[in-house]
């Protein structure tokens, strides 16, 4: 069976839709990137805009992160956006099994949604995401 997937809607735009660009421009942000703040965080918190924009202080986030997985510590990520194009009371979900990137698909906790749906926490609601592009920077 086919995984039912999320394609990407501005890639191209806000960062490259060429693999290996892409991949370049990733590896070089994270490599100029610095650690801010604590090493025992929480939680981590990057923004999202086109690369040229956040990406440096995305890339700290994001170097914080690969550091504490070096270290062993357990790391669940959740990934929250905001809506550009809708107004919402609830925080909204995909009904596809992956996201697709130029690096390739990232899957999604089919476990945890539908736990927090069940705990009325998220909702279905696949028509916002049909042009938001928050998720993908």
């Amino acid at each position: 069976m086919a995984t039912v997937l999320k394609f990407p809607n501005v890639a191209g735009t806000f960062y490259d839709s060429d693999p290996i660009r892409l991949k370049a421009t990733l590896l070089k942000l994270l490599a100029d990137a610095q650690v801010l703040g604590p090493m025992n965080p929480r939680i981590i918190i990057a923004p999202h805009a086109g690369y040229i924009y956040s990406g440096p202080i995305a890339a700290s986030a994001y170097k914080l992160w690969e550091e504490l997985g070096r270290r062993g510590q357990m790391q669940d990520v959740v990934i929250l956006a905001p809506t550009h194009y809708h107004h919402l009371s609830t925080i909204a979900s995909l009904s596809s099994e992956a996201y697709q990137t130029p690096l390739g698909n990232i899957s999604l906790n089919q476990m945890l949604i539908e736990k927090l749906v069940e705990q009325q926490l998220l909702e279905i609601r696949p028509e916002v995401f049909e042009r938001e592009h928050a998720l993908e920077s």
